[in-house]
This record gives C-alpha cells, sequence and structure tokens, in this order.
C-alpha cells in the first residue's frame, strides 16, 4: 500500500529532517511553524505518521517513549485552538518541539 509518508512529500520531507537527519538549527523555528500549520491541518495524518514512527522501534520502552512524546506535542496543538497561533503561541509551540526532538531523536530507528 501506499505510505502516509508518499502522500504528504512535504510532510515526509519536513518529518524526516526534524526526526532523523542532521538539521541546520537556523531553519528550526520555520521548520516547527510549519509543522504547527500542518498539525493543524492535518492532525490524523500527522497521527498516522506518527504510529509508523513508533511501530518502527525495536523497543517497546522506546515505542512507549515516542508515543508520550507525540501525545504531549499534540496535546500543545489542541491547546492552541482553531485561531491563527500568534507569536507567544509559535514560541511556545517551539519550545516543546525541541523537548521532543531532545526526548526522541538519541534513539530513533528510521522508518
Amino acid at each position: 500500500g501506499v505510505s502516509v509518508l508518499d502522500q504528504y512529500p512535504l510532510l515526509q520531507n519536513l518529518l524526516d529532517m526534524l526526526l532523523f537527519k542532521q538539521f541546520n538549527a537556523a531553519v528550526l523555528d520555520a521548520s516547527c511553524d510549519a509543522l504547527l500549520s500542518f498539525m493543524r491541518c492535518q492532525r490524523a495524518k500527522f497521527e498516522e505518521l506518527m504510529t509508523q514512527v513508533v511501530g518502527g522501534q525495536v523497543m517497546e520502552s522506546q515505542q512507549r517513549q515516542v508515543s508520550a512524546a507525540t501525545s504531549a506535542l499534540l496535546a500543545q496543538v489542541a491547546a492552541i485552538g482553531s485561531a491563527a497561533a500568534n507569536g507567544p503561541q509559535k514560541r511556545a509551540f517551539r519550545c516543546h518541539v525541541r523537548a521532543f526532538l531532545g526526548s526522541v531523536r538519541p534513539f530513533l530507528v528510521t522508518i
């Protein structure tokens, strides 16, 4: 079958960079803003994709950690609501993405 990533190449590239590749920290804020927009518009697709990432982890403890970090990130998006995100909300989300990446990047297995 066709994977979620194949249907959303922009998301694929964004998440691939954030989760698995070395990237320039200078582009992190813009990447976070793009991720926030996508998560607000296509939450179900993001959840489906992260389910694939979770399932791709070898150790059950790592699956739980990625799942919990993903849930926390989704909760932050839900807290922003449906109105356009303002500056403080975007800055707060960027902090949450950094925490998310710090908790999962060290051990993630590429899907």
